[in-house]
């Protein structure tokens, strides 16, 4: 017996890479095989909780239209660590943040989710917050 049917709900968590949520669809196939009542999901990332169209994005592209209205998904900020980065993804963030930064610096009406994109992109920061793992916590204190 797998260990995740003995389990009446699961919450899974993992890093957004490139757009995905690590680890998502390995899961959904044992969750989908197995008696779990409820699954949730969180994804953690380099993007700020104010990038809302995005965010949506990415969960629009992990997740099924189904799935989107039946598995409750959160999204926390995290940051972005260049010095505990693999060599390739720190290649591959340079060049993106290279090309992004190019793209904004011309841009007439940056908006503020613009402005933070460009402070944020380019070098390490933290964004964490105790604060971002309440809505989870309050969907799980609702099924109880």
């Amino acid at each position: 017996m797998d260990v995740i049917s003995q389990y009446d709900i699961v919450v899974f968590g993992s890093r957004l890479h490139a757009g995905t949520v690590d680890g998502l669809k390995n899961i959904k196939s044992k969750i989908a095989q197995s008696g779990v009542k409820k699954f949730v999901i969180f994804a953690t990332g380099a993007m700020p909780g104010t990038a809302s169209k995005d965010i949506q994005q990415v969960w629009e592209n992990n997740l099924t239209v189904d799935e989107l209205h039946k598995i409750p998904h959160f999204y926390m900020p995290g940051g972005l660590c260049y010095e505990k980065m693999p060599l390739p993804d720190k290649i591959m963030m340079k060049a993106f943040a290279h090309v992004m930064k190019s793209r904004l610096k011309h841009k007439q009406n940056k908006t503020q989710e613009d402005r933070d994109f460009e402070q944020t992109i380019s070098t390490s920061y933290d964004i964490s917050s105790k604060e971002y793992i309440m809505p989870l916590v309050n969907s799980l204190k609702g099924d109880k």
